[in-house]
C-alpha cells in the first residue's frame, strides 16, 4: 500500500475543502454540509462497487447533490461546483484523474482498490471527528470553536498517526471496545440480544474465533472484559466516535439493520450532548 499517495490525496481534499466550508457561516450549515458529504461519499463507494450487491439502483449523483446542496446553499455552493469536491469520493480512473488535471499536478496517481478504501476511511474519519466538534459547539456562537484551519491539523494529526506501527492505522482505531460494539450491534441487527438470547462469554468466545485469537481463561480475556459493560461503557463523546467508526463499516457492506440502530444510538448522544452543552 503507497501511504504517501494516500497522505498526498487527503490533503488535495482537505484543501479543496476548505475552500467550500468557507462560505458557511453557521455552524448548522457546515453540520449539514459535513453530514452530506459522508452520505454521498458512502453512497458513491457502495455503487461503484455493484458487484458486492451494495449498490442503490435509485441512487442518482447529480440528484442527490442538487437536492442537499445546490438546492439549500445555492450561490454558497459555487466552490464546491469549481472544486468538483464529489470526484475524490469516486474509485473509477477517470474521476482520480480529473482531480490532479483540475490541479494540473503530475504525474497523474491511481489509487488501486485497498488503497482508495483505506482513503475513504480516512477521509470518512476525518469529517465524523470534523461533525463532532461542531456539535459541540454553542449554537448561535459564530466563532467556531473548530474552524477550516483546524481541519488542516487534524489531517498532519491523522497522517502522524498512521506513520506509527509499520504505517498501519493507530491501534485505537481498531480497538477492543470497537470490536465488542461491532459484535453487539451485528448480532442485535439480526434479532439476537446479547445478555438475552446468548451469554457474553458465548460472544467473547466467537469474537476470538473471528480474530484468531487463543485464549485460556475466557475471564481474563480483553474482549470479555469489554463486552461485559456493553452497549455504553465510556463517556458520550468517546463513545459517539466509536459508533461513527463502526456505522461506516457496516455502511460499506449495506448492513441496513445494524446502520439503522447505532444511527438511532448516534442521535440520542447528540441530542445529550448538545443539551448539556
Amino acid at each position: 500500500m503507497r501511504e504517501a499517495e494516500i497522505q498526498t490525496r487527503l490533503k488535495l481534499f482537505l484543501r479543496d475543502l476548505a475552500l467550500c466550508i468557507k462560505p458557511l457561516e453557521k455552524t448548522e450549515d457546515k453540520i449539514h454540509f459535513a453530514k452530506t458529504l459522508s452520505e454521498l461519499q458512502l453512497k458513491m463507494y457502495r455503487n461503484a462497487h455493484a458487484e458486492f450487491g451494495n449498490n442503490d439502483e435509485n441512487f442518482s449523483e447529480d440528484d442527490f447533490i442538487d437536492k442537499n446542496l445546490l438546492a439549500k446553499f445555492r450561490h454558497k455552493m459555487k466552490p464546491f461546483v469549481e472544486t468538483q469536491l464529489h470526484f475524490y469520493f469516486s474509485p473509477d480512473e477517470s474521476s482520480q484523474e480529473c482531480v490532479y488535471h483540475r490541479l494540473q499536478i503530475s504525474p497523474v496517481v491511481i489509487l488501486d482498490g485497498e488503497e482508495f478504501y483505506e482513503f475513504t476511511i480516512r477521509l470518512n474519519n476525518i469529517l465524523d471527528s470534523y461533525k463532532i466538534n461542531l456539535y459541540l459547539t454553542e449554537p448561535g456562537n459564530s466563532d467556531d470553536k473548530y474552524e477550516v484551519k483546524d481541519l488542516r491539523d487534524l489531517a498532519q494529526q491523522k497522517q502522524e498517526e498512521n506513520l506509527k506501527g509499520n504505517l498501519k492505522i493507530q491501534n485505537n482505531e481498531f480497538s477492543r471496545s470497537r470490536q465488542a460494539l461491532a459484535m453487539y450491534y451485528l448480532f442485535t441487527s439480526i434479532g439476537i440480544k446479547p445478555r438475552f438470547d446468548m451469554s457474553l462469554v458465548s460472544l467473547a468466545k466467537l469474537a476470538h474465533v473471528l480474530s484468531a485469537m487463543p485464549y485460556e481463561n475466557i475471564d481474563n480475556s480483553s474482549i470479555y472484559k469489554g463486552m461485559k459493560e456493553l452497549p455504553s461503557f465510556k463517556n458520550e463523546k468517546y463513545l459517539l466516535e466509536d459508533l461513527k467508526f463502526i456505522k461506516k463499516h457496516f455502511s460499506l457492506v449495506n448492513h441496513t439493520e445494524a446502520v439503522t440502530l447505532i444511527e438511532k444510538e448516534i442521535s440520542k448522544l447528540e441530542e445529550k450532548l448538545k443539551f448539556n452543552g
